[in-house]
């Protein structure tokens, strides 16, 4: 929960000390670039923290196998916050003959953190089929894939459509503002599924107990 939240505060405050960086075009990844880097490098470590938090919160409840696929995937996303926040990016200009190895490393980031929109649809079947906790606040789950798979496929179509053939990023490819809001929506789905998880956790030992008892009882007599 904390990790989602702070993830959107600290990334507000990477622009502010980051002004020359044109949130239309560039990456948010060129924002852990120079003086101040390390305010954006701080922003995807917390999002590699929050996917850890949920990851170890959901391990006693997402129990079916698909639910263990939506946990990998969840653990394969935080894996692809800690290399985009270890391995600074190139600039957007660089040529893709002339990257360097940490860009190219860098480049391998956003990829793996896909695993956030597919872990959202998982989690959201897995998790309310098999649980009448999650039941309940089923409408988080569905809310939270819609989101962050719109937002997914929102850059994914943009690219698609916006990059020239030299593959090269520029200031007449406005994609960078859906790499901003598919992060992020990451950081929104890993807080809301978090605190549901969190209240579920809370309110399951009292329900557990008041069912253990009966049952003890009467195997009892």
């Amino acid at each position: 929960m904390f990790g989602g939240a702070g993830f959107i505060a600290v990334f507000v405050v990477a622009h502010l000390v980051q002004p020359t960086v044109d949130p239309s075009w560039q990456p948010p990844s060129e924002l852990a670039l120079g003086a101040t880097g390390w305010v954006m490098t701080t922003a995807f470590l917390l999002l590699a923290a929050a996917s850890v938090g949920l990851f170890l919160a959901l391990t006693s409840q997402a129990v079916t196998w698909p639910g263990r696929i939506g946990l990998a995937a969840v653990l394969l996303a935080a894996t692809g916050f800690v290399v985009a926040a270890i391995f600074p990016t190139d600039p957007a200009t660089t040529p893709p003959g002339e990257m360097t190895l940490t860009g190219t490393l860098h480049s391998i980031g956003p990829v793996l953190a896909d695993g956030i929109p597919i872990a959202a649809v998982i989690l959201a079947v897995s998790l309310t089929r098999h649980s009448p906790q999650w039941r309940r606040v089923r409408w988080v789950l569905v809310l939270g894939a819609v989101l962050t798979v719109w937002a997914a496929v929102l850059l994914t179509v943009s690219l698609a459509v916006l990059m020239p053939e030299t593959g090269r990023l520029g200031p007449d490819v406005p994609v960078g503002w859906q790499g901003r809001f598919l992060l992020a929506a990451d950081a929104v789905w890993l807080a809301a599924v978090g605190g549901c998880a969190l209240a579920i956790r809370r309110g399951a030992a009292p329900g557990a107990s008041d069912i253990s008892a009966p049952t003890l009882s009467g195997r009892a007599s």
